[in-house]
């Protein structure tokens, strides 16, 4: 049997590896619509960034020229910095948070 099992290995040809592979269609469509998702998520973390940047400017406006009106945030835990919020404009009592 081991003589059949080598005549079997010899007459058998693998497969020889092309210097071009072909790529499917659908594979390179696939690539492409990856591409454009990623392109795509890193339009919108850039769009939720510049708006956090101006939401922060906003905030420091408002705390500067807003007539607060400070109420105490009862879900506070007892180690948050700050527990008074303004009703008015939203912002926390916390002067550092805004320079």
């Amino acid at each position: 049997m081991s003589n059949e099992n080598a005549s079997k290995s010899n007459t058998e040809t693998k497969p020889k590896a092309n210097t071009e592979e072909v790529i499917d269609s659908n594979v390179v469509a696939l690539i492409e619509k990856k591409k454009k998702m990623k392109q795509s998520i890193e339009g919108a973390e850039n769009t939720i960034r510049e708006a956090k940047k101006s939401i922060k400017e906003i905030e420091k406006l408002l705390f500067r020229q807003c007539k607060h009106r400070w109420q105490y945030d009862y879900s506070c835990a007892f180690d948050d910095h700050t527990k008074h919020f303004c009703s008015t404009c939203g912002v926390w009592k916390n002067a550092y948070w805004y320079s």
